[in-house]
């Protein structure tokens, strides 16, 4: 587990109300996605002032030809089969075209066990790192901890709360 330090979220009183999103499993490229929820998660994000987001990993199915578990049909039909050579990279650019506009409300981005299966047994090693890096948000790996304050912006009073994220399998 790594231990991620601490974040602050900037709230104007005391009553705000935060809402936090756990995007996890999303599992884009995938025809199972549900794209459309997926977007419309992501504009309730962007539209809210109060809302941050972690993610907890598999944003894309990452399910590589080499894999037993491939299955054609299940690919989205925006995969050509140009995109084949370059799999995990094509998949990670779509992810974070998807999560741009929220990406200053990113607690971090976790790594999950589909990334983790690819990087391990292609070519195209960490493409999580990439995309947080691309990002510019926490790279939580495969398991993290860490600590979130809520601070007013004027008065300077902070609450502490404790925070865990982690993939589950």
């Amino acid at each position: 587990m790594k231990f991620d330090g601490k974040r602050f979220a900037f709230v104007p009183s005391r009553d705000a109300m935060v809402t936090i999103w756990d995007i996890t499993d999303a599992h884009m490229f995938s025809r199972a996605c549900a794209m459309n929820l997926l977007r419309k998660t992501i504009k309730r994000i962007a539209d809210d002032p109060y809302a941050l987001w972690l993610g907890g990993g598999d944003q894309a199915e990452m399910i590589g030809i080499r894999d037993k578990r491939f299955d054609p049909e299940t690919i989205d039909p925006s995969i050509t089969v140009g995109d084949l050579a370059q799999l995990g990279k094509r998949m990670m650019e779509g992810v974070k075209k998807m999560f741009w506009p929220i990406r200053s409300k990113c607690l971090g981005l976790g790594k999950g066990n589909h990334e983790w299966a690819f990087e391990k047994y292609n070519t195209q090693s960490d493409l999580h790192g990439w995309l947080c890096t691309e990002l510019k948000v926490r790279n939580l790996e495969y398991s993290a901890m860490f600590d979130l304050s809520f601070r007013q912006r004027l008065m300077g009073h902070a609450d502490r709360v404790g925070d865990q994220g982690r993939h589950m399998q």
